[in-house]
């Protein structure tokens, strides 16, 4: 939520009103894609709960890009970043969906960072802001975000190994390690054991 305000600093971006209003942007839109991965995550399995994750999850968005209409006119440079952020999202569902998806370290990366890459939105939108004058701080906190992201979705996969193992997701623990059990030929099959080998 206060990732702009955080982002505002470093490129000198004094406007508080539209600091405050990034701000409630980013929530919305952080909201709605929340509303979305538990549908696509099949978190929700009741039809009429799905139906509900979903209407939400647009009505946030429609909000939010309302309230960021406010601040960035038509032709922005915002708007090529938010195209650009949202199709590099739709490549981590497809990611998600694929059953054959390699997960080596290039790939896993990737996927990481095209999950996250929404929040990459409040440094363009404070760039865009203004006047995308500092080329070179916005790709270091491009970086820096999509490094800790990556840094931390490891440590996601770690926590929900069995979870992840249950609902068939990328996972790079579960996927490292059955991996060493194939290579060792390991007559291993339940998931405390799979589990076990990982700790």
């Amino acid at each position: 939520m206060y990732l702009p305000a955080i982002y505002a600093s470093p490129f000198k971006c004094t406007n508080v009103e539209v600091i405050k209003q990034l701000c409630f942007s980013s929530y919305l839109y952080y909201l709605s894609i929340i509303f979305s991965d538990k549908v696509l995550d099949n978190q929700v399995v009741n039809s009429l709960e799905m139906k509900n994750h979903i209407l939400l999850s647009q009505s946030l968005q429609s909000y939010a890009i309302q309230s960021l209409q406010n601040i960035f006119e038509r032709g922005s440079k915002f708007w090529e970043f938010f195209n650009l952020r949202n199709s590099e999202w739709l490549d981590s569902v497809y990611n998600e969906n694929e059953q054959d998806f390699d997960i080596t370290i290039t790939n896993y990366t990737k996927h990481v960072i095209s999950k996250v890459c929404i929040g990459k939105l409040s440094i363009d939108a404070i760039y865009v802001i203004e006047n995308q004058k500092n080329k070179v701080l916005h790709q270091r906190f491009i970086d820096l975000y999509e490094m800790f992201y990556v840094s931390y979705q490891i440590l996601d996969d770690i926590d929900d190994f069995e979870e992840d193992y249950d609902n068939n997701q990328i996972n790079i623990a579960k996927d490292k390690t059955l991996k060493l059990i194939n290579s060792r030929q390991l007559n291993i099959t339940s998931k405390k054991e799979i589990k076990s080998i990982f700790y």
